[in-house]
């Protein structure tokens, strides 16, 4: 018999040693029986109240900071805070987590830390434990936000990684705005891998990053440039009024690569480069498909030059 996942974790949470609770838009649509007993409150006068009506009646000093992560979740924090039951105040330990894709949901995971506070013999400062807990949670955040970044960034260049580039891009053409033309690029660089041989693997890290730059300086900051992995790089133009500037922007290209000099040593790169434009909605893996399909048809035609949709190769 098949197991309903559902019935699953709804037991596993009625029967958590933790009080558990999940708020949209700040109003509590579900507790567990232990964030029940916590709060000293029936699950039947929590249910549907918002959750700053529960603190808020009874603990005016009740930190702000939690009422801005319930109505504006973006990463988890922690916090120590004192709660009144209506007979004693206690020491609460709060996680509050959004919960992915859900816009305005968090779960708050409550423990019940008065005996562990009350153990020590010299009166804690709460201001001073929440400092230490706000200063890791910004840590925290900054560790995340720094994987972020790197996950989506070549480390080599600076650029968009292959993984990121293809997300932006298949966003992109999947939102096509049809007043506007787009411009996709592929470009391989030529005989960088005699270069790579000749002068060795730092000399050839050095093109990569120079031909890099020279993108970077040839496109706006609205494009999105990336490399896809060795000697290949792509850029997509977008929003773009005339094809005018599509085939400016491709001689640049050539000429960036004809001019790359490493410490005094010109290595005899080119580019062969392949450009789809788009005019309307596609599909990414079409586009990538034929602005690929121009590169190869450069390479079979000499190299150093632009195809644009197939067409002849320009030099």
């Amino acid at each position: 018999m098949k197991l309903d996942r559902r019935i699953i974790h709804e037991q596993i949470l009625q029967n958590v040693s933790g009080g558990v609770m999940c708020i949209e838009d700040g109003k509590i649509i579900y507790l567990n029986p232990m964030a029940s007993q916590i709060l000293a409150k029936p699950e039947e006068d929590l249910e549907n109240r918002f959750f700053a009506e529960i603190f808020f009646g009874q603990n005016e000093q009740f930190d702000q900071t939690i009422l801005d992560a319930i109505y504006d979740p973006q990463n988890p924090i922690e916090k120590i805070v004192e709660y009144f039951d209506g007979l004693v105040t206690r020491y609460l330990y709060l996680k509050i987590s959004p919960i992915q894709s859900s816009g305005m949901a968090i779960t708050i995971l409550i423990d019940d830390i008065t005996e562990l506070m009350n153990l020590h013999v010299v009166t804690l400062d709460l201001k001073k434990i929440n400092a230490r807990l706000e200063e890791q949670n910004r840590i925290s955040t900054l560790s995340r936000d720094r994987f972020n970044r790197e996950s989506e960034i070549d480390e080599l260049t600076g650029l968009y990684n292959k993984s990121r580039i293809e997300t932006l891009c298949t966003k992109y053409f999947s939102d096509f705005d049809s007043q506007w033309i787009a411009a996709y690029f592929v470009i391989d660089l030529d005989n960088f891998k005699e270069a790579n041989e000749t002068y060795g693997q730092e000399f050839g890290d050095k093109i990569l990053q120079e031909f890099a730059d020279s993108l970077r300086s040839n496109f706006r900051s609205t494009d999105y440039i990336g490399r896809f992995g060795s000697d290949e790089f792509v850029v997509l133009m977008r929003d773009i009024p005339s094809e005018d500037i599509i085939r400016l922007k491709a001689h640049e290209i050539l000429r960036s690569a004809r001019d790359l000099s490493i410490d005094g040593k010109y290595p005899d790169i080119t580019a062969s480069v392949g450009i789809t434009i788009v005019t309307e909605q596609k599909d990414y893996a079409e586009i990538f498909k034929a602005a690929d399909d121009s590169v190869y048809l450069v390479k079979s035609q000499g190299r150093d030059g632009f195809s644009i949709d197939c067409g002849d190769k320009v030099s």
